[in-house]
């Protein structure tokens, strides 16, 4: 039986959204970004899970502006996900190919040279794809739109746990 998957949610420092994740000192919630935020002491907008990227130097693998990366829960009033801040190193790994099959995604743990994707080239060869990082899958952004297709893994091994609950 397959396993359902469904995109994170992406929120970044400083960026105004629908939704915003603040923080009251140590403790997450998720809320509305309209109305008074001020008993936040920082706040993180949502934005389009591909857009992720833009806040990442994709040159020197740092993030730019801290975000979190949040998974809801089916049924619960509770997110789960971590959170990457500002300067981070991340490793940066490209797969490219025509069709695509992703072994990895959000959450999960990496070693160096475990296959992470198959991939269909051109002249119809299948490749494995093994991994060049190792630590925590931070994010998996898919871009069809791309001739050929392609997708970017982002792998990191610093990054704080993060619990928030869904405000009102």
């Amino acid at each position: 039986m397959s396993e359902q998957y469904s995109f994170p949610e992406v929120y970044v420092a400083g960026v105004q959204g629908k939704k915003c994740l603040c923080d009251e000192n140590g403790k997450y919630v998720v809320v509305p970004c309209a109305g008074d935020l001020g008993f936040c002491v920082k706040v993180y907008g949502s934005i389009p899970y591909e857009q992720a990227l833009n806040y990442i130097d994709l040159l020197e693998a740092r993030v730019r502006v801290s975000m979190a990366i949040l998974q809801g829960k089916p049924g619960e009033a509770v997110y789960e996900g971590f959170l990457l801040e500002r300067g981070v190193n991340v490793c940066l790994q490209e797969i490219l190919g025509n069709h695509m099959y992703l072994y990895v995604k959000e959450g999960m743990s990496i070693e160096r040279e475990h296959t992470i994707a198959h991939v269909i080239t051109g002249k119809l060869e299948i490749r494995s794809i093994r991994s060049t990082c190792e630590g925590l899958v931070a994010l998996v952004v898919d871009m069809p739109w791309e001739e050929p297709r392609k997708a970017v893994v982002v792998v990191t091994n610093v990054y704080r746990p993060v619990t928030a609950r869904k405000g009102t």
